[in-house]
């Protein structure tokens, strides 16, 4: 069975359309795989970055404990 001009372009055509396809599903596995990645990674610093707000909160806390005790060792040093 020998196909015609038009059915052998037809045929190309639609070989070259399931290449493409192919192509762009591989791109689009890559991109879904590393928008993940990145949704992995953002969130890993979300959590990084609230455990260090909340370690600034504590020292800042532990910091005017400090300036409260040393404000009251001056104060009674000057009154002794």
């Amino acid at each position: 069975m020998h196909l015609s001009e038009s059915e052998a372009k037809a045929v190309a055509s639609a070989d070259l359309a399931a290449q493409e396809a192919a192509e762009l599903r591989g791109q689009l596995s890559e991109l879904i795989e590393r928008a993940h990645t990145a949704e992995v990674r953002a969130q890993e610093i979300e959590r990084r970055a609230d455990d260090l707000n909340a370690e600034l909160v504590r020292l800042s806390h532990q910091n005017a404990e400090l300036v409260r005790a040393l404000a009251e060792a001056v104060k009674s040093r000057q009154e002794g």
